[in-house]
């Protein structure tokens, strides 16, 4: 992993790799700044530890919070049990991209005869307002931003990141029951479909079926659903029909 200058912050969320397990205490290694944090017992689980193993293991890779540090004295003092699970899910999206970021970065830089870390310099001090690398690169497929680089790193670079990656998306899910007691029901429910052709749909039986839109953001794709299942239920209402939808991706 791309290492980062001097101390984390108090507060921020930090990948550790787990060194050594004593009595009380968890020593780790800061795996984005290359230093030493101590993870005290207290501070691994909110209730009673009877058995430090069940919870952590030499070699373990985890997600800790900074508590506090002593930058004299080169003290980090880590928490694990305070980490949010929102909290977590995103430190682990940030490294998948740092990953995919870095795996593109070595391909151009064995094309190129560089050493990644020459890349890595390179890029990350011309990355402007984006707040990494990735987000750089996602950039350069959604809206064509170029890479302030020289060539030939820019051509290289910019072919592997439009191959590798693909603009980003969301998808939103849900469950839609539609029940109609006309004599003609079937034909009005297909009908109804028809209305709306951005809801990739799929029947799941007793009048129920699964939806989703897919777009670029979830406001854009909330959006979307909205309209559709307007364009799609509001005709039927003024039949003899009973309908309701339920978000399932939540």
């Amino acid at each position: 992993m791309q290492k980062k200058a001097g101390f984390p912050e108090e507060n921020e969320i930090v990948i550790c790799t787990i060194t050594k397990i004593q009595h009380h205490s968890v020593f780790c290694n800061l795996d984005e700044y290359g230093k030493t944090g101590m993870l005290h017992i207290s501070e691994i689980s909110s209730g009673r530890i009877r058995n430090m193993n069940e919870y952590v293991k030499e070699g373990k890779t985890i997600i800790c919070k900074v508590l506090q540090i002593n930058k004299e004295k080169g003290y980090i003092d880590l928490s694990l049990r305070r980490v949010t699970e929102a909290q977590r899910k995103a430190k682990a999206a940030s490294i998948k991209k740092h990953q995919f970021a870095n795996k593109i970065i070595e391909q151009a830089a064995t094309e190129l005869k560089l050493k990644p870390e020459e890349l890595w310099q390179e890029l990350e001090a011309n990355i402007g307002n984006y707040e990494s690398v990735f987000d750089l690169f996602q950039a350069v497929v959604e809206t064509n931003t170029p890479l302030e680089v020289k060539e030939p790193v820019k051509t290289a670079l910019t072919k592997i990141i439009v191959d590798k990656l693909k603009p980003a998306s969301v998808t939103i899910k849900g469950k839609l029951e539609i029940v109609t007691y006309e004599p003609n029901g079937v034909v009005l429910i297909q009908e109804a479909f028809t209305r709306a052709p951005k809801l990739a749909t799929a029947y799941l039986g007793g009048g129920k079926y699964s939806v989703q839109v897919t777009a670029k953001d979830y406001k854009k794709a909330e959006a979307v659903l909205k309209a559709e299942l307007d364009l799609l239920m509001k005709p039927l209402e003024k039949k003899t029909a009973k309908l309701g939808f339920e978000r399932t991706d939540r």
